[in-house]
C-alpha cells in the first residue's frame, strides 16, 4: 500500500461521506414534510435499496449506462477517454467522470440506509453515521476494483480468490483504517447539543437501585429479556448486512455462486438486470433478517 493510493481511496471516501450525509439529510426533511403516514413506507423502500449488492448495482448500472445507452465511463475506457482530446472543461470533465461513478455508486445504498435510520430511529445522527463506517469501506473496496481506481482497497478483492496468495489481513489494514477514519469524521461532524432522555432500560435500572436491588438481581428480574432480544436483534442485523457485504465481495468460499454472479456481471452489456435477477433471492433474505431485527426490538420513534 503505498501513500499516492492510500490518498486516493481517502479523498474516494470523504467525497463519499460527504454526498451521503448531505443526500440523507436533505432527503429526510422531505419525507418528514410529507406526513407520518409516509415514513414507514419509504423507510422499507430504503432499507431494500441498501440491501442490494454494491456490485450487483455497479454492473447493473454500467451495463445499462455502457451497453444500452453506448455512453462511455472513462475509468473502463482509459484509451477513448485520453483520446478525447477538447479544451481545458472537456478534460475537467472527463476527469471528473473518472471519478464520479464510483461516488454516485456506493454514495447510493449508503444514502438509502441513512434515509431509513433517520425515518424510524432517534439514534444520534452521527452515531447512524458512524455505523456506516465498515460498510462504507468494504463498499469502496468493490467500487475500486469494479471501476479500476488506483486506490488501496482495490487489492482486497483479488486476495479472497482460491488462487490467491497474498494476505487477506495485509489487504484489510487499510479496510478497517479507512473505515475508522470515517467513524472519526462522523463523530466529529457539527452537530447541535440533544437532551437527554432516559429510557425505559434506564428507568427500570434506577428505580431498581432506589428500591434496594443489586444490579445482579435488578437484571435476572427485569432486564434480560430486553438484552436477549437486543443480542438477538444485532445478531439478525449482522446476517443481513454480512450477506450482502459477502455477495458485493464475490461470494468467497463459493466458487459456484462465485462463478454465477461473475457470469451475470459479463452478460450485464446485453442484459442489464441479470445481476438483479440472480442477486434478488439474497436481497429478500437480508431484507428479511433486517425487518425481524426491528420486530425483535422495535426502535423509539
Amino acid at each position: 500500500m503505498s501513500i499516492v493510493s492510500f490518498l486516493v481511496s481517502l479523498s474516494l471516501l470523504l467525497g463519499v461521506l460527504l454526498l451521503t450525509v448531505t443526500t440523507a439529510q436533505a432527503l429526510a426533511a422531505m419525507a418528514r414534510g410529507l406526513g407520518t403516514w409516509a415514513r414507514w413506507p419509504l423507510a422499507l423502500l430504503s432499507q431494500a435499496l441498501a440491501l442490494v449488492p454494491l456490485s450487483v448495482l455497479i454492473w447493473a448500472v454500467v451495463g445499462q449506462w455502457v451497453g444500452q445507452w453506448g455512453l462511455p465511463l472513462s475509468s473502463l475506457m482509459p484509451a477513448a477517454a485520453d483520446s478525447a482530446g477538447g479544451d481545458a472543461l472537456t478534460r475537467l470533465a472527463t476527469w471528473v467522470w473518472w471519478w464520479a461513478p464510483a461516488i454516485l455508486l456506493l454514495a447510493a445504498p449508503l444514502t438509502a440506509h441513512l434515509l431509513s435510520s433517520c425515518l424510524v430511529s432517534r439514534r444520534p445522527f452521527h452515531q447512524q453515521v458512524a455505523g456506516l463506517a465498515l460498510p462504507a469501506a468494504l463498499g469502496l473496496a468493490v467500487a475500486e476494483d469494479a471501476f479500476h481506481l488506483p486506490g488501496a482497497l482495490a487489492a482486497l478483492l483479488p486476495t479472497l480468490q482460491p488462487e490467491a496468495t497474498s494476505s487477506v489481513l495485509g489487504a484489510l489494514l487499510p479496510v478497517f483504517l479507512l473505515a475508522g477514519l470515517w467513524a472519526c469524521g462522523a463523530c466529529a461532524w457539527p452537530r447541535q447539543p440533544e437532551v437527554y432522555q432516559l429510557t425505559a432500560h434506564d428507568q427500570i435500572r434506577e428505580g431498581a437501585w432506589v428500591i434496594g436491588l443489586s444490579p445482579e438481581e435488578t437484571w435476572r428480574r427485569h432486564l434480560w429479556r430486553h438484552d436477549t432480544r437486543r443480542v438477538i436483534s444485532t445478531l439478525c442485523n449482522g446476517v443481513a448486512w454480512g450477506l450482502v457485504l459477502w455477495v458485493a465481495l464475490g461470494c468467497p468460499g463459493h466458487p459456484v455462486l462465485a462463478a454465477q454472479f461473475h457470469a451475470a456481471y459479463t452478460a450485464a452489456l446485453q442484459t442489464p438486470e441479470a445481476p438483479l435477477l440472480l442477486a434478488w433471492p439474497y436481497v429478500l433474505w437480508a431484507l428479511s433478517f433486517g425487518l425481524l431485527a426491528r420486530i425483535i426490538l422495535p426502535r423509539p420513534r
